[in-house]
């Protein structure tokens, strides 16, 4: 007669299965204690973010102002100063300079910013102080098509549609710089006009607005 032999049931197996079963509130509860750290972290981190991006927001002295030190700021005459933070150049202009042919150099002289992208299509502009054109020595010569322009931005020759962009300056009385990078302004023929100048009667304006007292600079 035959005779059938049911293996038995490991002991170690059941007594894992059995370990499992008391494992698994544990587990749930280490996970409930994550889920909960992880709930506190989000709400302690969460206003934090909020006001740090709300700060960076509405805080436009860092975000649109970029400050130039006295050190930084060419001489007069001296050639123009690429801020490669900014992507724009300084160019301290003496009276009557900046001009070309019929169009007017600067009235004061005074420390004009210049976005350096060319008007055309946007190619970086670089400052060639050895090209010579039309006898003049010392342009803005685009590398793309050609565009040209004085050291105060208005254009003479190539497809450019206007002189190049201009952006708000504010000097100092410690003759430090602050530039309103955000805020440009198209560059047109009274480009040399557009200066921070140096005389204590206009120190602080903007444009050369020489209404506002030496009392007063922009914060």
């Amino acid at each position: 007669m035959w005779r059938i032999t049911v293996p038995a049931v490991p002991q170690e197996a059941g007594q894992r299965g059995a370990g499992a079963e008391a494992d698994a509130p544990g587990r749930r509860g280490l996970l409930r204690r994550c889920l909960f750290a992880g709930v506190g972290a989000l709400s302690f981190a969460g206003p934090l973010q909020v006001e740090r991006f709300l700060g960076a927001a509405f805080d436009r002295r860092s975000s649109f102002r970029f400050d130039v030190k006295a050190d930084d700021v060419p001489q007069p005459g001296a050639p123009p100063r690429y801020i490669d933070a900014g992507r724009f150049y300084l160019v301290n202009l003496l009276p009557g300079q900046g001009g070309f042919q019929a169009q007017r150099g600067s009235p004061l002289g005074g420390v004009l910013a210049l976005k350096a992208a060319c008007p055309h299509l946007g190619c970086r502009l670089p400052w060639r102080g050895d090209w010579v054109f039309d006898g003049e020595q010392g342009w803005f010569r685009c590398p793309c098509h050609g565009s040209t322009f004085t050291r105060a931005g208005l254009r003479v020759f190539g497809p450019a549609p206007h002189a190049m962009d201009t952006f708000p300056v504010t000097r100092h009385r410690d003759g430090s710089l602050t530039v309103r990078w955000k805020e440009p302004k198209r560059g047109d023929s009274d480009d040399p006009a557009r200066t921070a100048v140096d005389e204590k009667a206009v120190i602080g304006c903007r444009f050369g607005e020489a209404i506002c007292g030496p009392s007063i600079e922009e914060h």
